[in-house]
């Protein structure tokens, strides 16, 4: 049997790793597909935390590509606040939505050792709901 390990990563630096086990024999014994090489749980209060994160992204005048989710934000002044929400038109989905005006400031990344820190952010956005 051959342990195969599958590690795949985006641009973000978020990563997937699968683990396989190829059985070599011709017996007809079921080799696992899957083996735990190291957890980390995740709580969450609501079910609305899984679509409570904010991903701010920048780029340069030189094409580098900067993101806020990539370093931890707490602390050090970075927030992100919404200042005001209204009633906005339905999306391309037929999806209703509000429309957010929002204010920030945190830390971009960009994945190597290269960071920008972008203060008095404004933003106007619109976010679908059920």
């Amino acid at each position: 049997m051959y342990k195969v390990k599958l590690i795949v990563w985006d641009q973000t630096g978020d990563t997937a790793k699968h683990n396989f086990n190829i059985n070599t024999s011709a017996s007809n014994i079921a080799a696992t597909n899957f083996s735990v090489v190291n957890t980390t749980p995740l709580y969450f209060t609501t079910a609305t935390n899984l679509l409570s994160k904010v991903k701010i992204t920048y780029v340069d005048a030189s094409g580098k590509i900067y993101y806020s989710n990539l370093q931890s934000q707490v602390g050090a002044g970075n927030i992100f606040t919404i200042t005001s929400v209204e009633e906005y038109k339905a999306n391309e989905h037929g999806q209703t939505t509000k429309k957010l005006k929002v204010t920030f400031n945190c830390k971009l990344y960009n994945g190597t050792s290269s960071s920008v820190s972008l203060t008095n952010g404004e933003a106007v956005i619109a976010v679908s709901y059920k």
